[in-house]
């Protein structure tokens, strides 16, 4: 991009080369619109920006292919969620909240709900056995469940490694929650009773 050229700087009376030079410098610098709500068609050019005035959202336009060429700029005055963005050395001020996640599968076999992408905090109360459970733990993640036997219901663990209660898998406790936390480190899965139950 063109430096412009003012007269003050330069001290004398622009040519017409260096004022068509001046204007081809401002029809490239970035355009800001607004609206209410994302942006929904495709930038003018890369660099443009755009305003939601709904949500106060900044967006900056990387490419010129379609609508989906508006990236979202980190504000400070909303709400933002990210998606899959890898935070370094972060520093948390305040309380923390995780998401508590209550299964729907509560008897048979389940093959999605064990799985800390639902939630950190994961609640069952038991309406029949549980018979089998698919391990949908990646490497590095955790989350903390409890379990309520409802009628003295037993629930199967995925092949997991139980760092105490002597090395076995809890009993569920005849009332109230019983809580295990879950974590795995390579391809072991860990647990380890958390309160009640034996």
């Amino acid at each position: 991009m063109a430096t412009i050229t003012t007269r003050v700087d330069k001290g004398s009376p622009l040519t017409n080369t260096e004022m068509d030079d001046n204007l081809t410098n401002l029809n490239t610098k970035p355009d800001v619109s607004s609206g209410a709500g994302a942006p929904g068609t495709t930038p003018g050019k890369v660099g443009d920006v755009y305003i939601d005035t709904t949500n106060d959202l900044a967006y900056v336009a990387t490419d010129t292919s379609s609508s989906a060429d508006w990236d979202q700029v980190v504000a400070t005055a909303s709400t933002q969620t990210f998606t899959n963005k890898t935070h370094t050395n972060i520093i948390l001020d305040g309380s923390v909240t995780e998401e508590v996640f209550a299964w729907s599968t509560t008897t048979g076999s389940n093959t999605t709900e064990f799985d800390p992408a639902n939630g950190t905090v994961h609640t069952l109360t038991l309406t029949g056995n549980m018979t089998s459970v698919t391990d949908n733990v990646a490497a590095g993640e955790s989350f903390i469940i409890g379990i309520d036997d409802g009628t003295a219901y037993t629930f199967a663990w995925p092949t997991i490694t139980w760092v105490n209660n002597a090395g076995i898998a809890p009993t569920l406790a005849t009332s109230g929650y019983t809580w295990v936390a879950v974590w795995k480190v390579g391809t072991t899965l860990y647990g380890a009773l958390v309160g009640d139950g034996t």
